[in-house]
């Protein structure tokens, strides 16, 4: 059975939603990998916002 001219468009059109929809879905899980480390580890993920003392001789 041939495919139809709309047929086609209409794959093309749901293959383009879906990688939309694919590459969205790995930003939101990238997102929450990061702010659940961030929650994790707390003041250890900044690094350079700890406050530091310094010694004057």
């Amino acid at each position: 059975m041939a495919l139809r001219a709309d047929d086609l468009i209409d794959r093309r059109r749901l293959r383009r939603k879906l990688t939309f929809w694919r590459v969205a879905a790995f930003g939101i899980v990238a997102l929450g990998v990061i702010a659940l480390s961030a929650w994790f580890y707390g003041d250890d993920f900044g690094g350079s916002t700890v406050d530091h003392i310094a010694k004057v001789r």
